[in-house]
């Protein structure tokens, strides 16, 4: 189905944008995805709210295949075939998916309150923090001039890497023997 039939097919609804995406077409209406043409057949995307509308009629929800199996995607529902010829419907069938949409969308603007009653700390002014004791053998905690400060650390300090350097780890492919300190290989 091109863009410019389904253009002409929501005409009553509104004006819809339809954009190619993942070897079908998107529906949207501001900017909201609301539907997906696959296979030159409409679906029109649902929630708990409108999927009963669908199930009354028995409409199916959009799957496809992948390398693992087939997909179902049960957020879109085959939109009706009697719609294609009752614009008016259709119209009221489109709304919901709007609908559906913009909840969506106000759901992923919105940050998600799992646990209301458990609520992260306040954090504290400057002012307010407690001082915090300083151990004159950690790096950065002598105070005074840089001489000072290098006689404070003690001898054995370990030079540390950069930190890039810790985390790189060497990759071997799976199944090639390593060499272990005493010269044997193992797997």
């Amino acid at each position: 189905m091109d863009a410019e039939a389904v253009r002409e097919l929501f005409r009553e609804f509104g004006p819809v944008d339809v954009r190619r995406m993942f070897g079908g077409q998107g529906i949207f209406v501001d900017g909201m995805m609301m539907g997906l043409i696959a296979g030159g057949v409409i679906y029109l995307k649902v929630d708990a709210e409108t999927v009963a509308r669908f199930d009354r009629e028995e409409l199916p929800p959009f799957s496809y295949m992948t390398g693992k199996g087939r997909k179902v995607m049960t957020n879109y529902r085959k939109l009706a075939d009697r719609l294609y010829d009752d614009p008016d419907e259709l119209v009221d069938w489109a709304r919901d998916a709007e609908g559906v949409a913009r909840r969506a969308a106000a759901r992923r603007r919105s940050p998600a309150k799992r646990n209301p009653a458990k609520k992260s700390p306040a954090k504290k002014s400057p002012a307010e923090r407690s001082p915090a004791k300083r151990n004159p053998a950690k790096k950065g905690a002598a105070k005074g001039s840089p001489a000072e400060q290098r006689e404070a650390k003690p001898a054995t300090a370990k030079a540390r890497k950069p930190a890039s350097a810790k985390a790189k780890a060497v990759r071997r492919p799976a199944g090639r023997p390593t060499a272990s300190p005493r010269g044997r290989s193992r797997k």
